[in-house]
């Protein structure tokens, strides 16, 4: 048995271990990588498969009620100058309690989704950019200048004083196989950080 958390919400838990035999055991994957881009409310990998967040659409409306009556106790606290009463107490306990329940889901969630990711590709490759939610992007393609264009693009938000700019470009040519173009074509990609301040190259003059 284990206890953790805090003294005044104590989390047990019970470790139960039991013997399976080899023959029984999923084996891992041996090779393939799995690329993974999330945001705030899903996951996608290079697959194409969504992994989604746990609906707690009655949760988030049953902790925007409780939030609405503990901030009414805590202004009546502090217009009367008295102690929060048992009441507005009760209140924002319930409101943890739900805080607690709602991290508890996606926390499962996230335990089950990585599970699954683990069995599925030997190497799982995460973002890791650590960006903002106010971030904007921009998908550009559809021509054989898309690459160019994206940058012209950036350069013009960053010279706006849009700050810097993160630019990715990749391609993958589709061949017939066995085909001549199928030898002498390939993938590439390629990332520039655009802004302003000095770097490796300037943009001195641009034309389409």
């Amino acid at each position: 048995m284990l206890n953790e958390g805090t003294d005044r919400h104590p989390k047990w838990y019970a470790n139960v271990v039991y013997e399976v035999p080899v023959a029984q055991l999923k084996p891992t994957a041996d090779d393939g990588e799995l690329g993974v881009d999330h945001n705030v409310r899903q996951a996608t990998d290079s697959d194409g498969e969504v992994y989604a967040q746990p609906d707690t659409s009655k949760l988030d409306a049953n902790i925007k009620r409780k939030q609405r009556r503990a901030a009414k106790a805590r202004e009546r606290s502090r217009q009367s100058g008295k102690p929060l009463s048992n009441r507005g107490r009760r209140v924002c306990g319930q409101l943890r309690k739900l805080h607690r329940r709602k991290r508890r889901r996606r926390e499962n969630a996230a335990h089950q989704h990585s599970r699954k990711m683990a069995d599925t590709a030997h190497a799982v490759v995460v973002e890791a950019l650590n960006l903002a939610g106010a971030v904007g992007t921009l998908d550009v393609a559809g021509s054989q200048r898309a690459g160019t264009s994206a940058l012209v693009a950036a350069l013009q938000i960053a010279r706006g004083g849009g700050g810097p700019v993160l630019v990715a470009g990749s391609e993958k040519r589709r061949t017939r196989a066995a085909s001549p173009l199928e030898l002498t074509t390939g993938d590439a990609a390629a990332a520039l950080l655009v802004g302003e301040g000095d770097g490796v190259a300037k943009l001195l003059a641009h034309a389409t």
